[in-house]
């Protein structure tokens, strides 16, 4: 039972190219020109190629379009923090030497929520997670920071033992966010990445 699940994609891809390729050749046969035999294969043999693949071109271009527009950063309010929320090098107390996230007093007040869009967007195996930093008192949004993950297509998703995605933006992001909400006295400043 388990090869029959591993090679059932694998038979509909030959079973698309088989039925495609006849469905080409029907209809290059039964035209009488040379050129129109050449274009109607040339059109027919790009069509079942793009069938099992279509998803990952336009998968791959919507995914970039989503990271470009509305991926990263979006800082709605800074929030500059006294000086007991800063060491001495002008590094906050609220993150360790590495970027990641520690306790502190910051947690009296600001709250850190990782929130997943869910179902996946559309025909396409992308997801969308947000770190949000949020007023504990009115449950006001700081500031955002979106995270697009991308699966690949349908061939990917059926004929792989393991799927792993690619995601945007990269890099250390989460450190950098924080520094844009909480800042210093004197160095508020809004914007968006």
């Amino acid at each position: 039972m388990g090869f029959f699940v591993f090679a059932l994609p694998l038979l509909v891809l030959l079973a698309i190219a088989v039925i495609g390729v006849s469905a080409v050749w029907f209809a290059a046969r039964r035209l009488s020109h040379k050129y129109a035999k050449w274009k109607t294969w040339l059109v027919g043999l790009v069509i079942v190629f793009l069938i099992p693949i279509w998803d990952v071109i336009l998968g791959g271009a919507y995914f970039y379009s989503l990271c470009k527009i509305h991926g990263g950063a979006a800082i709605m309010q800074q929030v500059e923090l006294p000086a007991d929320h800063w060491r001495e090098d002008g590094s906050p107390i609220f993150l360790d030497e590495k970027g990641n996230k520690v306790g502190s007093k910051l947690d009296e007040s600001y709250q850190t929520r990782r929130h997943k869009a869910d179902p996946p967007f559309g025909p396409f195996r992308i997801e969308k997670t947000q770190h949000r930093v949020i007023e504990i008192e009115s449950e006001r949004i700081l500031g955002t920071y979106t995270i697009y993950f991308y699966f690949g297509g349908w061939l990917d998703n059926n004929t792989a033992l393991h799927v792993s995605g690619i995601h945007c933006p990269k890099g250390p992001y989460f450190a950098d966010f924080l520094k844009q909400v909480f800042v210093q006295p004197n160095k508020a400043q809004i914007r968006r990445d």
